[in-house]
């Protein structure tokens, strides 16, 4: 168990490497089911970034 943890934690962090959002990997109807949340969070995201220029 340890090691498959492991291994898709080093995918993740690989994936950033590479410019690849968990989100950008994720079916378009788990998108759907979670649209509200990943709104909220890009909203929240853009105003942090405002906040730090």
């Amino acid at each position: 168990m340890q090691k498959i943890f492991l291994a898709v934690v080093v995918q993740h962090e690989n994936d950033h490497l590479d410019g690849i959002l968990f989100v950008e990997k994720i079916s378009p109807m788990a998108k759907r089911l979670i649209a509200k949340k990943l709104a909220n969070i890009k909203k929240e995201t853009k105003r942090i970034k405002e906040e730090n220029e």
